[in-house]
């Protein structure tokens, strides 16, 4: 799985008789003429060592571009002047890829990027492009392909070199300055890669070549004939039997919460009564509830445990994780009858709330793990500071397994939770006081950027979490988040990867993430709105990202700048775009969108059947949406006389006590009727005599309608 370098036993080959050169290589692309005069810019050369520095990112929309701006390093932005540039000049291109919480990137940042003397060689003998991974996730997806090949270990800083056309032929992750036992430093790589760009250049080129080959070859994988029926079992046995039941999850080393597996177990579960599906995402749950990655204090989750047990956090808190850690703990609340689940979601939606929301509505994307210079600083502490922040804390301090010892040097703790009722008013009163205390202490930065796809997913869990806790003001911050997103969608009905108006086009994940999230919105608070604007984005999703011919459905829309569009339905820690696509163009098509045609999705599902065969718990979301397909959809639609009675309220609540997957929920009002004309499923449905009037369907098949809540009750109990 991937980490931040650093966190990982990476071993760094010494580059001679691997990295081969090439003199110049052929590039169709003609140099691009800034817009901005080169005469700006000033970075480090032989023989001028001394700043100010600027470079091309001063003007970027990422936080993590902008950090190097200044750097001596004559960094590029990604795009064709890069490699134009590269062709000019006859020197390889280096790229390097990063991300704002990334801690091993700052450090790499920090010893190597903001050396003179290391920028200045850098600088005579390559090209240098910077990438933010979460503005272009195709292009650091494409590349840590190359990584897995040429290097075999992966993770961020990423670090590799290229011809001019865009090939690799070396790569690694972080390197220190200088060589360390068993790691050789960044200053020897690259004079090791510049003399052998000048001296054997046919190998390179060969070596190149075949490397590029091959991640052309594995971006899409060949398409099968059928949609194996049996995907969704096969994935719940292979992911059960996988989880390491003593150390509550998938990992050995670290733990990553692995939020699509869990939330395909929860659902499957649910939908086939697998209890043992249940069983593992009960004990991760609590695992991961008990375990440091929790912040005990502050509500929401870390990205990652750095031991096997879950108690030592990696500390950078990410939009993605807590959006789908908000939706899984507050189903769980539901599904695994867990009240404590339900208190964890609150303190997530809190979280992401308070300290993730813009003032305009939109989520930013993370907070870096490091504060006041000490990674972690923020969250740990020791015992005596704790002893002086609290009046009375023996409790607390056995609660939370505090020592003098600690777990880092100095007696420094992160709080791993030991007792049974953490909602002891004690404890409680404890947490609220200490989190006092910890706002006045220096604050994790935090990366403002607004990325639309984990938008997407933060409208969805906030929309799913305050209906089903009963919060509305989660669904109110849903709302106006969705709001926000869709106020930047392009005349011509796409997305943008970023809310700015210099951000790259958006990728597959931004559009089936926020289709999801706007359908989950729609369920809360039933607006056409939400509804027309995920049929809409659907319809251009599948126009610049799906394959008519194959049904593939891309990462990347069709760019001259990318040497391959990868399909790929794999998921670890975020949710793939190709398996979250499918899924919800067919809830779409069950609410009766019929511009949505069933022949795309069974493309789409006909393409994926290679992975659902082979290996269907790799591709979770994938093997959801096959069962989906297979089994057939239902949908429940409340017709009500308003939206605001006590008899719909009842209903809903009904509705709302068990977790419902292969599930689509709809309420028509007068008021709404006409905005839901164009989906076939409101057609006919009235409200009754005495007010609200269920209709429980499959397919479009209905039950004979019902106004008495045991009724509806039964009809949503049967299979």
């Amino acid at each position: 799985m991937k980490g931040s370098a650093g966190s990982q036993d990476i071993r760094v080959h010494r580059i001679a008789g691997l990295c081969l050169l090439v003199l110049v290589l052929c590039c169709s692309r003609a140099p691009t003429v800034s817009d901005v005069s080169e005469s700006i810019y000033r970075s480090a050369r032989a023989g001028d060592l001394e700043g100010p520095w600027r470079n091309r990112l001063s003007g970027s929309a990422s936080p993590y571009l902008r950090m190097h701006a200044e750097d001596p390093v004559d960094w590029y932005p990604w795009g064709d002047a890069a490699f134009a540039e590269s062709v000019r000049r006859g020197v390889p291109v280096f790229l390097s890829i990063g991300f704002f919480s990334c801690h091993w990137c700052h450090v790499m940042h920090q010893e190597t990027f903001q050396n003179a003397a290391i920028a200045a060689f850098l600088n005579d003998h390559f090209v240098s492009i910077k990438v933010d991974r979460e503005v272009h996730p195709e292009v650091d997806a494409l590349y840590m392909d190359a990584v897995r090949m040429l290097h075999r270990q992966e993770g961020w800083p990423t670090s590799l070199w290229l011809t001019s056309s865009r090939e690799p032929f070396f790569a690694g992750t972080y390197f220190p300055p200088t060589d360390l036992p068993g790691r050789p430093g960044f200053r020897g790589v690259i004079e090791q890669i510049a003399l052998d760009w000048k001296s054997r250049p046919a190998d390179i080129v060969t070596h190149a070549q075949k490397t590029a080959e091959r991640m052309r070859q594995r971006a899409s994988a060949p398409a099968g004939d059928a949609i194996p029926s049996s995907a969704a079992g096969g994935a719940s046995h292979g992911l059960v039997m996988s989880w390491n039941r003593n150390l509550r999850g998938w990992g050995e080393k670290q733990q990553f919460p692995m939020s699509p597996r869990l939330q395909f177990l929860l659902d499957h579960g649910s939908i086939h009564e697998a209890p043992e599906a249940h069983r593992v995402v009960q004990l991760q749950l609590e695992a991961m509830d008990n375990g440091g990655i929790h912040d005990h204090i502050g509500g929401g989750f870390h990205r990652y445990a750095a031991d096997p047990h879950w108690q030592i956090p990696h500390f950078e808190k990410m939009l993605y994780d807590n959006a789908q850690l908000l939706r899984l703990y507050a189903e769980a609340s539901l599904a695994l009858k867990g009240p404590r689940f339900a208190q964890v979601a609150r303190g997530i939606a809190d979280f992401m709330l308070r300290e993730l929301q813009a003032p305009q509505g939109a989520f930013y994307s993370s907070q870096a793990a490091e504060s006041g210079g000490v990674e972690g600083g923020h969250y740990i502490w020791t015992e005596a500071e704790l002893r002086a922040a609290l009046p009375e804390p023996e409790a607390f301090l056995t609660a939370y397994g505090v020592a003098e010892a600690g777990h880092f040097g100095g007696g420094r703790s992160v709080l791993v939770r030991h007792a049974t009722s953490p909602e002891e008013p004690e404890l409680a009163a404890a947490r609220a006081t200490l989190l006092e205390a910890r706002n006045r202490r220096p604050r994790p930065a935090t990366d403002e950027k607004h990325v639309v796809a984990w938008n997407g997913l933060a409208i969805g869990a906030l929309s799913r979490a305050g209906r089903i806790l009963g919060e509305p003001r989660y669904t109110a911050a849903a709302r106006q988040a969705a709001s926000h997103v869709l106020a930047h969608q392009k005349a011509d009905g796409s997305l943008p990867r970023i809310l700015s108006d210099s951000a790259p086009p958006g990728v597959l994940e931004d559009y089936a993430f926020l289709i999801e999230g706007l359908l989950d919105l729609f369920e809360a608070s039933p607006d056409p709105r939400w509804l027309t604007a995920a049929q809409a984005l659907a319809l251009v999703m599948l126009e610049r990202f799906q394959d008519p011919e194959t049904g593939a459905l891309y990462q990347a829309e069709a760019r001259s700048d990318l040497l391959a569009r990868r399909s790929d339905p794999v998921e670890v820690a975020e949710p793939a775009g190709a398996g979250r696509a499918v899924s919800g163009l067919i809830r779409l098509r069950a609410l009766g969108a019929t511009p949505i045609s069933q022949a795309a999705i069974d493309l789409s599902l006909r393409n994926n059947s290679w992975v659902l065969e082979r290996a269907p718990n790799s591709a979770p979301s994938m093997s959801g949406a096959a069962d989906r397909a297979t089994r057939g959809s239902r949908e429940v639609l409340l017709a009500a006389p308003g939206s605001e009675g006590a008899r719909l309220k009842d209903f809903l609540r009904v509705y709302n006590q068990a977790l419902r997957p292969h599930t689509v929920l709809g309420v028509v009002t007068p008021r709404t009727r006409d905005g839901l004309a164009g989906f076939s499923a409101f057609t006919g449905k009235s409200a009754g005599a005495t007010g609200t009037r269920a209709y429980v369907c499959r397919d479009g098949s209905c039950r004979l309608p019902t106004e008495d809540l045991a009724e509806f009750g039964r009809q949503l109990a049967a299979p």
